[in-house]
């Protein structure tokens, strides 16, 4: 079912027996991604925390949930995206949208204050469905056109300062080397992880590097008071390939030369979400 224009909302009426179902809704959009209304998985409060996809309550009652989506240009993600999952794309929504399903979930049973009981009702009816919109223009074909354009990606390499290839050059020691990433044994969510690397004798401090490019190219000192072997670190990204640096200073503040980079991608393996 095609949901014309730039929708904010999808609404339906739901009779409801407070058996704390729920109604899920599986969009595609323009470029075939689907988009479903359950949140991305193992990701921090993103699955319609608030419950307005809920059915608790008795009776009819009219039950809206945000629609997922981007401003156009700069991509922008508008706040009801936060409760989609996206497969198949690239977790950009195209316009149009059409409505491809709707689910209905349900539960066995419900808790009555410290208490498991049967829910009052396996039956749910459901009346219209309606996509809502915050402006009578956002109905129209020129509001899509609008949130096609696009921002012209910038051509060639970032003009980006690269302290490493400074370092190569200015550095005096004999470089070290990083030896290994290990994750944290808590919250090991891809953000963080501790390092380790080859000590040098009459090194006073330690600094980790971390650059998006594997010739150091907009590297970050992510340990600007020192570092020590082991420790943990913080400010790296998940699911990205990045490349890491140690350098060394002894006593009299003179650096070494750069380590290899050490190139690695972080998983988010913290499923406790």
């Amino acid at each position: 079912m095609p949901i014309k224009g730039v929708p904010s909302h999808l609404g339906v009426w739901v009779k409801g027996a407070s058996d704390w179902g729920r109604v899920i809704y599986v969009l595609r959009d323009a470029a075939g991604e689907r988009w479903t209304s359950i949140g991305h998985p193992d990701q921090w409060n993103c699955d319609d925390v608030h419950s307005w996809s809920s059915f608790n309550f008795d009776g009819w009652r009219y039950v809206r949930f945000e629609l997922p989506g981007h401003v156009g240009y700069d991509n922008f993600r508008k706040h009801g995206t936060t409760w989609w999952r996206a497969d198949d794309g690239d977790t950009i929504v195209d316009l149009p949208l059409a409505l491809e399903q709707i689910i209905i979930e349900q539960r066995s049973h419900v808790i009555y204050v410290n208490d498991v009981q049967p829910a009052a009702s396996d039956t749910v009816r459901l009346g219209r469905v309606y996509a809502e919109y915050e402006t009578p223009d956002d109905k129209t074909d020129e509001a899509v056109r609008i949130n096609r354009l696009r921002m012209k990606l910038p051509e060639g390499m970032p003009d980006l300062p690269n302290p490493i290839a400074e370092l190569a050059e200015s550095g005096l020691g004999e470089p070290t080397r990083i030896i290994k990433l290990v994750p944290p044994n808590n919250h090991a969510d891809g953000t963080r992880a501790h390092v380790h690397f080859e000590p040098v004798e009459g090194a006073a401090k330690y600094f980790i590097w971390c650059s998006a490019y594997p010739n150091g190219t907009g590297a970050v000192n992510l340990t600007p008071a020192g570092a020590t072997n082991g420790a943990l670190l913080h400010g790296m990204r998940p699911e990205v390939k990045l490349f890491y640096f140690v350098i060394w200073e002894d006593a009299n503040g003179q650096k070494s030369l750069p380590s290899t980079a050490h190139e690695q991608v972080l998983i988010d393996q913290f499923k406790e979400k």
